[in-house]
């Protein structure tokens, strides 16, 4: 009987450590299922981090033309011993890709700010109102911007936009730049009278008389005498 018994307790020994060791095999098969997946409030986190709680805005591809085209106007505005004419730019693009183009480079600041500054001089070989429009505001005082290297950058830009716009739209520009004559950075009111007098016709000389007998600042009247007399 006793003998009976010790068999028992120990049958029921080996059964409970069975059942304990499946277990724990049980636990161990499902860490390793999902050993690859997170919980899910850091999914969600995840997601979040990456912007996918935000919409993604379908961009529109370039097209091979317009890279191609993109890759030899970089080149083109890369030489310092060269500068393209309209006829080098029109062999490489026409006016609405080319002056896309030239947009986007001016526009992007993370493109160089020479090939920026060059960009916006290959503009005012162009004489569509698009173009006096985007050329424009560079022209004018850059507003409050954030970055100080970008804020030099457009500082030392609105110069060629000036001149680049004047050329660009000729005497259409006259009622943007003859405010600038005014302007109380003097290289501003300079490089307004040095736009007015080559592209500005009859009208922007007229003002330029008018500034000639109020501005006594030798400068101005140096850069007057060019073009008034």
């Amino acid at each position: 009987m006793q003998r009976t018994m010790r068999g028992f307790k120990t049958l029921l020994v080996m059964l409970c450590v069975t059942a304990v060791a499946a277990s724990a095999m049980a636990q161990q098969s499902g860490t390793v299922q999902n050993s690859g997946a997170a919980p899910k409030n850091q999914t969600a986190q995840a997601d979040k981090d990456r912007g996918a709680t935000k919409p993604v805005e379908d961009s529109v591809p370039e097209s091979a033309e317009m890279a191609k085209a993109r890759e030899k106007v970089q080149f083109l505005l890369s030489g310092f011993e060269f500068f393209p004419k309209r006829e080098d730019l029109d062999a490489v693009a026409p006016a609405p890709m080319m002056t896309s183009i030239l947009k986007a480079f001016v526009a992007n600041p993370e493109t160089a700010p020479t090939t920026r500054f060059r960009a916006v001089d290959a503009l005012g070989l162009y004489s569509q109102e698009d173009v006096g429009a985007f050329l424009l505001p560079y022209a004018n005082a850059p507003g409050k911007v954030a970055d100080e290297a970008e804020l030099r950058t457009l500082e030392m830009m609105r110069h060629r936009s000036i001149i680049a716009y004047a050329k660009s739209q000729q005497e259409r520009a006259n009622a943007g730049l003859i405010p600038m004559l005014e302007d109380s950075d003097l290289q501003i009111r300079l490089t307004a009278i040095s736009a007015l007098g080559q592209h500005g016709g009859a009208e922007g000389v007229k003002h330029l008389r008018a500034l000639k007998a109020k501005d006594t600042h030798h400068a101005v009247q140096r850069m007057l005498n060019k073009y008034v007399q």
